[in-house]
């Protein structure tokens, strides 16, 4: 199919939900994360998706107008205070404070933590509440109610909020759709949707392409992308969703990722679905031992302690790196060794579940060229879906159609089928698969997690050498 052709379909399957994605490269809407810039250049594009030079000026306004810099924020809390309010595009939190019954806005263009919030927005806008929402707020200056301190932030009140999310998102209806497409199709419209140009890429690097958004979909997946610089390891989980967060290099303290005991407040593993740990070979962590220790047992049972709190959750671990290439291929045999030193105990890295290959994927060097210069979803809209998809159960699909040699043990068969799950999500959301295209994908989990095997065993002899085989339940 053309590209002109998919894009007509594409446009014809999602009405409404579709946007021109050349106009996410240009330097007026670059400031912006892709899934705030898209909203816009939707919102202000016409029926056939273009975007006039008058709507482009609209969103420069706008950015201008709504999105300040950090060096801002004595000059905005200023503005609060003279004129009575200010409106700013920024990610807001809410902690709730149990002991004096209130609820705190986190406003981090601004540089405040406490900020009063109206109850009325809460009860519209819960997730506000669990891990924050990105949108406008107006601030105002109201210092009427308790405690009348003259310029404390307790006098300001986030008195009007409007989310940048999608307002309407059907996950049935985003499946049913699958079956409009051919196989090579959707991959298309996918690589497109991330922002990426199809033609760049054969079908293998697609899925390679594809698997960085498993964590997204799939709940406590932990993977790890070691490539050379300028693939798009980091800028897909960066910009492509709401629910992440990227820690890039720099120190790392255990009240960041878990429980900040002196403010009470939880960590980013609880708030959000998937933590990247970026340029991992910088990262530094200020208590290793409580880091590493509280990570396995996370990584490994999706639980974690520190101080009082006990807690569940469902984040996925992802660590990206550089890595030396000699003609394609790892330059050195120990691909972990980038990896900083508290990290390469095996015991960690045996509860990796795969390993992309990064190295595979060509660097992304040519907007015109390697970059997609057609219609995809809108990334709102596609943010919303990747996290809606967590909440499907396509692991015991996976797990009743295959079969394990007996040197397969069951942290092998976790990874696999976790994977495995969540690029069906991705590819065959409907679960319309044939056993060949199954196969297709469930040998590349497999691939993923032999390469941790294999680099486990070249780290320590005492994990065995082991190939990964596996039988698949056919169907009739």
């Amino acid at each position: 199919m053309s590209i002109e052709a998919l894009s007509q379909k594409v446009r014809a399957a999602f009405p409404g939900l579709t946007v021109k994605k050349s106009y996410s490269h240009k330097h007026e809407t670059s400031k912006l994360p892709r899934f705030i810039s898209e909203y816009l250049i939707s919102k202000y594009s016409n029926r056939e998706g273009d975007l006039s030079e008058e709507g482009l000026q609209k969103i420069v306004n706008f950015v201008s107008e709504y999105y300040p810099e950090h060096k801002d924020k004595e000059y905005l809390k200023h503005q609060a205070m003279q004129l009575g309010s200010v409106k700013v595009l920024d990610e807001f939190g809410v902690v709730t404070d149990v002991k004096h019954q209130t609820h705190n806005v986190v406003i981090p263009v601004m540089g405040l933590r406490d900020v009063r919030i109206r109850s009325s927005i809460l009860l519209e806008h819960e997730n506000l509440l669990r891990g924050g929402m990105w949108g406008i707020a107006k601030i105002v200056w109201d210092p009427e109610e308790e405690p009348k301190i003259p310029n404390h932030p307790r006098n300001l009140l986030v008195d009007e909020f409007v989310p940048f999310q999608v307002s309407r998102c059907d996950l049935q209806n985003f499946i049913e759709k699958r079956e409009n497409f051919t196989t090579d199709e959707w991959l298309d419209l996918l690589i497109n949707t991330i922002g990426l140009n199809p033609k760049m890429y054969n079908r293998r690097t697609k899925i390679l392409l594809l698997s960085r958004l498993v964590p997204l979909v799939e709940s406590n997946v932990n993977l790890t992308e070691l490539g050379p610089k300028g693939t798009g390891k980091t800028f897909l989980l960066r910009n492509m969703s709401y629910y992440s967060r990227i820690i890039s290099g720099g120190n790392v303290s255990p009240a960041v990722l878990f429980y900040h005991l002196v403010t009470k407040t939880p960590g980013l593993i609880a708030l959000k679905d998937v933590i990247v740990f970026d340029e991992i070979s910088k990262i530094r962590f200020s208590n290793p031992d409580e880091v590493m220790g509280k990570l396995k047992d996370y990584m490994e049972s999706g639980n974690y302690e520190r101080g009082p709190q006990q807690v569940h959750a469902d984040a996925s671990i992802v660590l990206v790196g550089n890595l030396p290439t000699r003609y394609g291929k790892p330059r050195d045999k120990l691909i972990f060794e980038v990896l900083p030193e508290p990290m390469r105990d095996t015991a960690f890295l045996d509860r990796m579940h795969g390993l992309i290959p990064g190295w595979e994927l060509s660097r992304i060097q040519r907007s015109e060229i390697h970059l997609c210069q057609d219609f995809g979803l809108v990334g709102d809209y596609f943010s919303e879906i990747l996290h809606r998809l967590r909440s499907l159960d396509f692991q015991t699909f996976v797990s009743t159609k295959l079969n394990f040699s007996k040197e397969v043990e069951l942290r092998d068969e976790k990874a696999i089928i976790k994977v495995a799950s969540g690029l069906l999500k991705l590819i065959y959301p409907n679960l319309s698969v044939t056993d060949q295209d199954f196969g297709e994908i469930v040998d590349i989990a497999v691939e993923f997690r032999q390469t941790v095997v294999d680099q486990l065993h070249v780290m320590d002899p005492e994990f065995k050498m082991k190939k990964i085989r596996y039988s698949q339940i056919c169907k009739g």
